[in-house]
């Protein structure tokens, strides 16, 4: 029965070990996004025409 047990906290320690990389992947990853649109939101003109001149 401990070989069972043994198993089962395995298994449990796997799965959770799993879902939170996944959930703070998935955190990472949102909180990019909200970060990315934030920041987009926030250039007040475009400046990815690609016909910016510098003149030096």
């Amino acid at each position: 029965m401990k070989e069972l047990s043994l198993k089962a906290e395995n298994y449990a320690a796997e799965k959770v070990n799993e879902l939170m990389t996944k959930a703070i992947a998935q955190a990472y990853a949102d909180g990019y996004r909200d970060g990315y649109c934030e920041r987009e939101q926030e250039i007040p003109i475009d400046l990815r025409d690609n016909k910016n001149n510098y003149d030096w």
